[in-house]
């Protein structure tokens, strides 16, 4: 996946925007959301190579909300996977241009699989990107600064965030293998669960992870008087919020009675990994 992006962000040529591109979208990562289309995909019967192209693409569209994320106005990091954050090093105009550019690179790259195909990708990751998603839960997420929301809110900040589009990216691997509506419905199930484990596990990180490990600030949400699972739950809490979700995840995967264990071997990692 990492050769495909390469080759897909290098023919857009040279210049400071492409270049800024590549800087965030090559970046070292989890590749958390194409390596879970890649998990649905098997999961659902499919085989071959189709869906390396949408899962990539769901890359771009990630690269795209971390820097956006990023930014003075919302998170204001300067630390992203071990390197100095897009705006730091190419300052905020550029940045935001591309993470713009990489949004548009993302689903342009949907939009070019066959037929109805790319029509119901887009249809699912522009809703995962927008007023319901990332972009409504970011926003939500400024809105409670400085104070303590309640539960559902909470729920509803790192649904749009975080969970959106990874329900998005297990949701294309469904779509790319042919999925009929069972097993659609048995993956959503799965990546809602898994959605809610990482991103406890985030907050959990944020507030016990080493930077050097983590590859981002530590701190930077308490510094910033954001609510979190840990805020709201405590330490022990969280982590008992993480493992119940995680677990959940695991059952609607092993209900699937797929041969492939990737998508219970995720549910694992989302819980243990140090970054």
């Amino acid at each position: 996946m990492d050769d495909l992006l390469r080759r897909r962000l290098e023919a857009l040529g040279a210049g400071p925007l492409p270049d800024a591109m590549r800087y965030s979208a090559l970046a070292p990562g989890k590749r958390m959301r194409p390596i879970l289309a890649l998990a649905a995909f098997r999961a659902a019967g499919g085989a071959g190579d189709a869906i390396y192209g949408p899962a990539c693409a769901l890359e771009l569209i990630h690269a795209y909300s971390l820097v956006h994320d990023d930014l003075p106005d919302f998170d204001d990091d300067d630390l992203r996977r071990g390197r100095h954050t897009s705006h730091i090093v190419h300052g905020e105009p550029l940045a935001l241009a591309a993470g713009f550019a990489l949004l548009t690179e993302g689903l342009a790259w949907l939009g070019e699989a066959h037929g109805e195909l790319s029509r119901d990708l887009l249809r699912t990751v522009t809703r995962a990107v927008g007023l319901g998603g990332m972009i409504g839960g970011q926003y939500l997420d400024l809105l409670c600064e400085g104070r303590e929301p309640e539960p559902g809110e909470l729920l509803r900040i790192h649904a749009g965030k975080t969970g959106r589009l990874i329900e998005a990216a297990v949701d294309t691997g469904a779509l790319v293998a042919g999925a009929d509506s069972r097993v659609r419905a048995g993956l959503a199930r799965y990546a809602e669960a898994l959605g809610l484990a990482f991103q406890i596990a985030d907050d959990l990180l944020d507030a016990l992870g080493v930077e050097g490990v983590t590859g981002k600030s530590m701190g930077t949400d308490a510094a910033a008087g954001k609510a979190t699972f840990v805020s709201l739950y405590g330490l022990d809490g969280a982590r008992r919020r993480a493992h119940e979700a995680a677990a959940r995840g695991r059952v609607e995967a092993r209900a699937l009675r797929v041969r492939d264990d990737l998508l219970v071997q995720l549910a694992d990692f989302v819980i243990e990994r140090a970054h």
